[in-house]
């Protein structure tokens, strides 16, 4: 439905006023007051009519039709705003049902002539309209309160999080991939991004909430990327102008901490279709406007680009209830950022959608039913007496990837505490959404694992204290017991630079995090931990290495044996047959400096989800296996 249509609705709810006239005629009818305190040149008036009754004046219905349908052009040339509710159009309506008391009022009045003396008369000069205001408040009103009295399970996201929400499993997938991290921070990614710009910096919006409304991770071919729609300032865009180009920021862990290494790429086309600057032919609400209002509201707008690079603009768009005042996905309009011809609406649950898209159900809109459900499932009086089992996000809804599925990963706080209730994971395409309680671990949050890892570096222990954290992000993780894992893994930053990698246990978050200058290295560490873990099956069968290659450092020794590279610490050979992790390390090394001497060296390990746990040298005496 065009918006054109609400605005003719607006036009009634201020002209249309039905008044009993015996001498009413079809068409128009011209009265004479005889209402002495009027001027001559007002006592004449000109009513459009039907027989028997008055419809409205013809003044003033002209008089609206020129000031709504200027506004309606007005919008549809520049802002195209439009109302996709019915409750939008009865929240709007309130102030035009207002204006058509006053019309009604002082119509009556020169017809008849006189004040109203009794109640039946005042309801005959006012008509229905207070009544209908008074009903529409109430509507609005109640409209509001009915969400947080539960039982949404309509909506699916509420509906799937309600079946999980004793779920105490480890999630589906899992950390399974180094580069699947995301490391580059927001505030990061913007630095990136206004320097991308340029020369064309002076034309460009770069404020930072400005750049985040249209910057949107995403997964292309395989890749984590944040992408860029750059925007012109204000009234910078004239016509048709065209922005020269998008940008992405590949987020890359392995090389993030290389010296010259620039995750920047810019796009050698530019886009002329936009989303909140003026150009009469390329605004994406213009397709809104013409075509779903009353219908469908925006919920959220994202640029996105396929595999091959080239860009779009995603409107996500949603029903909005009319007696709870929520809002439920039901379409994605995939609009072409070249050509706002090319456009195609797909139901959210429409197999065609193309592969490419990753984000079917877009942030704003998963965080909203994440906090309805946590705060408000169990119904406002539950709520206004005790607060056992609910929550509410402690952060925005983050994209992650595990096992190259994309995830918007939202922690949940347990309400007026710092405990982590648990955390819900909502597949960003199929839109299924799984809680993982862990209400009965007591797990810390991001805020305590935070504090945890700047304690530990103001103690000096690793002789860093001025490292900062900028984001953080809770993960499963597989252990090299078998178990799965929640920890925190926070990307270190000296400047703009990398450092480190700090992990903190969810759960055991008061041992010492686990520090790493690689991304790779500190995962290994983390996972060869115990961390109270009881590792169920696992034998210690001795095996023999030659070694072909190997060094040691202080923290560490590398070492290649049946054409495989193991590194190994002394906290991985705490644990193991032998259990004399000291004496196994200075064996180890004993052994690599032979090699370095001689180049031939043979040694016996034990060894689990490739992870050396034990050490035995024969060059030296100090730890022995049993045969």
């Amino acid at each position: 439905m065009s918006q054109y249509i609400v605005w003719f609705l607006l036009w009634f709810c201020v002209c249309l006023m039905p008044v009993g006239y015996k001498q009413a005629k079809f068409g128009v009818t011209k009265i004479r007051s005889d209402f002495s305190g009027l001027p001559e040149f007002f006592q004449n008036a000109r009513f459009v009519s039907v027989n028997g009754f008055i419809l409205f004046p013809l003044g003033s219905g002209i008089f609206w039709t020129i000031v709504l349908g200027g506004w309606a052009i007005f919008q549809d040339f520049t802002f195209a705003r439009w109302n996709g509710s019915i409750l939008g159009l009865l929240s709007l309506s309130i102030i035009f049902l207002l204006l058509g008391i006053v019309n009604r009022f002082i119509s009556v009045f020169y017809i008849r002539g006189r004040e109203p003396i009794d109640v039946k008369e005042q309801i005959q000069y006012s008509g229905i309209r207070p009544f209908i205001v008074i009903g529409t408040v109430i509507l609005l009103m109640a409209t509001n309160i009915t969400p947080l009295m539960g039982d949404l399970d309509f909506n699916p996201m509420f509906n799937d999080l309600n079946e999980s929400v004793d779920n105490t499993d480890a999630p589906t997938n899992y950390l399974t991939n180094p580069n699947e991290v995301r490391v580059i921070s927001w505030y990061l990614a913007t630095q990136y991004l206004e320097r991308s710009y340029g020369d064309s910096a002076s034309s460009l919006n770069a404020e930072e909430w400005q750049m985040m409304d249209y910057t949107a991770p995403s997964l292309v071919n395989g890749e984590f990327v944040w992408i860029n729609a750059p925007i012109f300032e204000a009234w910078k865009w004239t016509g048709g102008k065209e922005v020269p180009f998008y940008v992405t920021v590949v987020n890359d862990p392995a090389n993030m901490s290389n010296e010259g290494f620039d995750p920047i790429h810019s796009s050698e086309e530019g886009f002329s279709v936009h989303v909140s600057q003026i150009s009469w032919a390329n605004r994406i609400d213009q397709i809104l406007f013409d075509e779903y209002a009353l219908d469908l509201v925006k919920v959220q707008v994202r640029f996105d680009i396929d595999d091959e690079q080239n860009p779009y603009w995603i409107v996500y768009l949603g029903e909005r209830g009319i007696t709870k005042d929520v809002v439920t996905m039901e379409k994605i309009l995939i609009i072409n950022a070249r050509d706002i011809n090319d456009h195609t609406a797909y139901d959210v649950d429409d197999p065609n959608i193309p592969a490419w898209l990753e984000v079917v159900y877009p942030d704003y809109y998963v965080e909203d039913w994440a906090s309805l459900w946590g705060e408000w499932r169990e119904g406002i009086l539950y709520h206004s007496f005790t607060k056992t089992h609910l929550s509410t996000p402690s952060d925005s809804a983050r994209f992650i990837v595990l096992s190259g599925q994309t995830y918007w990963y939202i922690p949940m706080t347990q309400l007026s505490s710092d405990v982590l209730a648990g955390y819900i994971l909502v597949d960003t395409r199929s839109g299924e959404a799984v809680y993982h309680n862990r209400e009965t671990k007591s797990l810390a949050n991001l805020y305590t694992a935070e504090e945890q890892v700047y304690a530990y570096l103001s103690s000096g222990a690793e002789g860093f204290s001025q490292l900062r954290i900028d984001e953080g992000y809770l993960y499963p993780i597989m252990t090299d017991s078998g178990n799965v894992r929640d920890a925190y893994i926070f990307p270190l930053y000296s400047g703009f630079s990398i450092q480190k990698f700090a992990i903190v246990d969810a759960e055991e978050y008061t041992q010492t995090p686990v520090l790493e200058t690689n991304l790779e290295s500190a995962l290994m560490k983390y996972n060869s931990r115990s961390w109270g873990d009881v590792e169920e099956n696992i034998t210690y069968d001795w095996i023999e290495w030659q070694l072909e290659n190997g060094y040691c450092e202080e923290e560490e020794c590398v070492v290649t044996a049946n054409s495989t590279t193991y590194v190994i610490t002394e906290e991985d050979l705490a644990d193991g047959a032998i259990n004399s992790g000291a004496n196994e390390w200075r064996e180890l090394k004993l052994a690599v400096s032979e090699f370095e001497r001689t180049g031939n060296v043979t040694i016996f390990v034990t060894a689990n989800s490739e992870r050396v746990n034990d050490v035995d040298y024969e060059g030296s005496d100090l730890v022995e296996r049993e045969l």
